[in-house]
């Protein structure tokens, strides 16, 4: 009984470990999580445009800005949003004590995803 408990255990912890480690970090995951990522702040920026300040959560794009927030394919599956008046911040695969990361960096040339790993 105790075997079979261990190994339930073990492969739960073992499931978790892939799920959230390095593996979700590929050159297609991701890309695809830049793409969902710009249609978030697509969004966002419409957002802001029709009432000039940027939301408080992600949830309040849905549905008249964005269908739906789907997560991030690489990393961590959840988006890191900040804002204030005038300023998003955007992130995605933000583990613990935020690394890796890719954050979405607006410049006056344009929006780029900068990926810290």
């Amino acid at each position: 009984m105790w075997l079979s408990c261990g190994a339930v255990v073990f492969l739960v912890l073992a499931a978790l470990w892939l799920e959230f480690s390095g593996e979700r970090w590929t050159t297609g995951t991701i890309e695809e999580s830049k793409r969902i990522g710009n249609g978030i702040a697509r969004a966002l920026e419409a957002y802001y445009e029709d009432t000039g300040i940027f939301p408080a959560s992600l949830d309040q794009l849905v549905p008249t800005y964005i269908d739906e927030i789907r997560p991030p394919t690489a990393g961590m599956p959840v988006w890191d949003y900040t804002s204030s008046e005038d300023y998003f911040g955007l992130s995605f695969g933000c583990g613990k004590d935020r690394y890796p990361c890719c954050d979405l960096n607006r410049t006056a040339s344009g929006a780029h995803w900068i990926l810290d790993h």
